[in-house]
């Protein structure tokens, strides 16, 4: 069992789920398309930049961490 095996709940299931990955996925590609189109919409481009990094970045880290599961064999 490698190290993220340690990272359980109380009742015993995982913390880190494909679910949840997806959710944070899901949620950055929401953050990158509608607040930086809303916010580009309404002339805001330094919010849009950074809504967009934002949002980015949440892709990233559920990709990141569900390939982290794939490869140490965890998942």
């Amino acid at each position: 069992m490698s190290q993220l095996g340690h990272f359980v709940l109380g009742a015993g299931q995982p913390l880190i789920t494909f679910g949840r990955m997806l959710v944070i996925v899901f949620f950055g590609l929401i953050t990158v398309y509608l607040d930086g189109r809303w916010m580009n919409h309404r002339g805001l481009y330094r919010e849009e930049f950074w809504a967009k990094i934002i949002g980015w970045s949440l892709v990233v880290i559920g990709i990141g961490s569900w390939l982290a599961f794939k490869i140490l064999g965890d998942y």
